[in-house]
């Protein structure tokens, strides 16, 4: 339904929300809750690593460098050409960064909130 240059847009979009994700997802094990030290560390780099490239695609001084991943140099172009916002993306990030301290929502609230972020 949309016109190709959407569609593919959207396309970028997902595979970067996906890297962001698979950031905790794959460095976490499956078996592993409360998460070790080591685990949340090592989710945190991974994180922090997509928040410095969130920052080099809505980058447009120059200030940061550009993209280094292969979702970074995808989306970087998008941003202008649609007008992508960056908040969408960094609340992601805050989202995904959620599942390093929760398993379970004490309110309908907090559950909301972690659903706003990263659904």
């Amino acid at each position: 339904m949309l016109p190709p240059a959407k569609r593919n847009a959207i396309v970028v979009v997902w595979d970067f929300c996906r890297a962001v994700d698979d950031a905790v997802d794959e460095a976490v094990p499956d078996d592993e809750w409360p998460l070790s030290p080591a685990a949340c560390a090592q989710a945190e780099v991974q994180l922090a690593g997509w928040r410095d490239e969130l920052a080099r695609c809505f980058d447009t001084s120059g200030a940061v460098g550009l993209p280094q991943t292969r979702q970074g140099r995808a989306l970087r172009p998008l941003v202008a050409a649609f007008g992508l916002p960056r908040q969408p993306f960094e609340d992601l990030i805050d989202g995904v960064a959620m599942d390093l301290a929760h398993d379970r929502y004490e309110t309908i609230d907090e559950l909301l909130e972690y659903c706003r972020r990263v659904a």
